[in-house]
């Protein structure tokens, strides 16, 4: 009898880069994206850590080929009328550029990676549910083509960001108290362009990001309480982070947004999504097994501390005292973060994006399970 497949609900940037470190590997695997039609995407900054990812999927010819533009430089100005902070990243010791890069592009070559490698991409279709037997997930429900089917699965990756189709069957997730609208555009680049550079700035009550991408143009973002004020007539996004108790079970785990939605902008939040997936690919074996209980536990684990410290390194980003805060006040706050409950998981974090190490490793009793910066070839 054939071996079911790993099931991926979502081909986003998350369940793409999953399956695509699956089917590098040889694991078969089916990638169910909703929307028929790849879109545009947001722009993004990616920063050095994805290197090891697309160089063990085969792809950094391709991201070059493609035309992302460097990012070379972070810069992080706080609106209290002093210099913003600039981080190059050829000065860290490590990897000296990364991409800034508009998210479908990265998507489509993260889903084509995955179909060369042997995985099974559907376009138009919808999961609707989880199926499951004795409390184990076993499959989903999935609508495609005007009808409604089952497809029986080993394990089922939940990778359909909010809408947590697997997830939300097992716990509901806890919002945070407050929400906020972003606001996104791409327009010409202009003489304050600064190439190679993410600008993050904070304003009274608000944050702006401007992220240069190949073409001479620039993605801007623009980040507001609440519904926002004045948006000329767009609404924009609501964003609204919240944590999830659980983040796998038996036959099941969830990555990316469905795992939490923690940061808006502040601890790069594709490249952690990445990153995870890719650890989180790493464990699909063991997931798999008889003792998947055990071996959800140790994912949550591993996990857990990553989506919970950039929700608390967001939150203190986000605090309106920090505004207000000169360059001393802020180094003493930022050195209380780092010697806080989330030092271990923001030093593991930043290690990560640096591409010193994975973003996280998995142990089980069964033996250790490396999220591995190495892929075999294929």
């Amino acid at each position: 009898m054939t071996r079911p497949p790993v099931v991926v609900a979502g081909g986003g940037l998350a369940g793409a880069a999953f399956a695509a470190c699956l089917a590098v590997r040889g694991t078969p695997v089916t990638v169910l994206e909703r929307t028929a039609v790849p879109g545009a995407g947001e722009a993004e900054a990616l920063a050095p850590g994805v290197h090891a990812l697309l160089s063990g999927l085969g792809l950094s010819g391709r991201v070059h080929e493609a035309g992302f533009a460097r990012g070379e430089v972070s810069v992080l100005g706080w609106g209290n009328g002093e210099e913003p902070w600039r981080s190059a990243f050829a000065e860290t010791g490590g990897i000296d550029h990364g991409y800034h890069v508009c998210l479908g592009a990265l998507v489509e070559l993260l889903l084509q990676r995955a179909g060369e490698c042997g995985a099974r991409v559907v376009r138009g279709a919808e999961v609707i549910e989880p199926l499951t037997d004795g409390g184990r997930v076993t499959g989903v429900v999935v609508h495609t083509a005007g009808q409604t089917e089952t497809l029986p699965a080993r394990l089922v990756a939940d990778a359909t960001g909010t809408a947590r189709v697997v997830a939300g069957r097992f716990c509901a997730a806890e919002p945070d108290p407050l929400s906020h609208r972003v606001f996104r555009a791409v327009a010409p680049a202009d003489a304050t362009t600064e190439q190679g550079a993410f600008v993050l700035e904070g304003a009274p009550g608000e944050w702006h990001w401007r992220i240069p991408l190949a073409g001479g143009v620039v993605g801007l973002g623009r980040l507001v309480p609440g519904g926002g004020g004045d948006a000329g007539g767009d609404d924009g996004e609501r964003w609204r982070g919240y944590r999830c108790a659980r983040l796998a079970g038996a036959g099941w785990l969830s990555v990316g947004d469905a795992a939490g939605l923690a940061d808006p902008a502040f601890l790069d939040p594709a490249t952690v999504a990445l990153l995870a997936a890719q650890a989180a690919a790493s464990a699909v074996p063991v997931l798999c097994g008889d003792e998947s209980e055990e071996a959800a536990r140790g994912y949550m684990d591993c996990y857990a501390p990553v989506v919970e410290c950039a929700r608390a390194f967001a939150a203190f980003c986000l605090d309106p005292a920090r505004h207000g805060e000169n360059t001393e006040t802020l180094l003493r706050g930022f050195t209380a973060f780092a010697a806080g409950e989330h030092g271990g998981a923001l030093a593991r974090i930043r290690a990560a994006l640096a591409g010193h190490r994975p973003l996280f490793d998995v142990e089980y009793p069964l033996g250790p399970l490396v999220a591995s910066l190495a892929m075999p070839e294929r």
